[in-house]
C-alpha cells in the first residue's frame, strides 16, 4: 500500500497527550487516595484537606497539561499548578507517614503514602514537560501558580487542625459540663465534617 507524498502513514501522537501511567497515577489513584482518606481516618484530623485538595488540583492540572496552550501565561499557570501539586503530594505523604500510625498504621502506608507519591511523580513530570517545550514561559506566573496551588489545601488543613485541636483540648480538660457540651456542639455544627468524628460526637447529635 502506497502513501501519498506529504501524508504520514500514521497520525502523530501529541507530546502533550496523557500516557497510560498519567491516567492511572494522575487521575485514578488520587481518587482512590481521597476515598481511602475518608474511609480509613474518619476519627482523625491528619491530612484530609491535603489529600482531598491535591487530588482535586492535581487532576485539573494534569488534564489541563494535556492541551497545547498557545498563551504563554496560561501554559505558565498550568506548569506551576503541576509543580504545586507535586510539592503538595510530598507534604501529604510525609504528614501521613509521620502521624497516621496513631490510627490506622500500617494500613495507611499504601493509599495515604505510596499513592500520593505516585501522583507526585506524574504532576512533576508534566510540569517538566511544559517547562522544556515552552521556551517563553513566564517564571513569575509559574511561581505564583505553584505557591497558590500548594498553599490553599495546606492553609485549609492548618486552620482546621488548629481549631479542632483546640476543641479536643477543651474536651480533655476537667471543665464544667456546659463547657464540654459547647465544645461538642461546635464540632457537630462544623459544616465541613463530612462524616468525620461521628463516633465521638454522636452523644450530642
Amino acid at each position: 500500500m502506497t502513501v501519498a507524498p506529504g501524508i504520514d502513514a500514521a497520525p502523530r501522537v501529541s507530546s502533550y497527550a496523557l500516557t497510560r501511567w498519567d491516567k492511572i497515577a494522575g487521575l485514578a489513584l488520587p481518587l482512590v487516595a481521597a476515598d481511602a482518606q475518608a474511609w480509613l481516618m474518619q476519627e482523625d484530623i491528619i491530612g484530609p484537606w491535603l489529600i482531598w485538595g491535591y487530588a482535586a488540583f492535581g487532576i485539573l492540572a494534569l488534564v489541563a497539561s494535556a492541551r497545547n496552550w498557545l498563551s504563554a501565561v496560561s501554559a505558565s499557570i498550568i506548569c506551576g499548578a503541576n509543580f504545586g501539586c507535586a510539592a503538595g503530594w510530598i507534604v501529604a505523604a510525609f504528614d501521613h507517614a509521620m502521624y497516621s500510625y496513631f490510627f490506622v498504621w500500617p494500613f495507611a502506608i499504601g493509599p495515604l503514602v505510596l499513592l500520593p507519591l505516585a501522583s507526585c511523580s506524574v504532576n512533576y513530570r508534566r510540569a517538566l514537560t511544559l517547562l522544556q517545550q515552552k521556551a517563553r514561559l513566564r517564571k513569575v506566573w509559574i511561581a505564583i501558580s505553584t505557591l497558590c496551588v500548594f498553599a490553599i489545601p495546606l492553609a485549609f488543613q492548618v486552620v482546621e487542625t488548629h481549631w479542632i485541636g483546640g476543641v479536643l483540648t477543651e474536651l480533655s480538660r476537667n471543665e464544667p459540663p456546659r463547657t464540654i457540651a459547647a465544645a461538642l456542639r461546635a464540632i457537630n455544627r462544623y459544616p465541613l465534617r463530612f462524616g468525620r468524628f461521628a463516633p465521638t460526637c454522636a452523644i450530642m447529635s
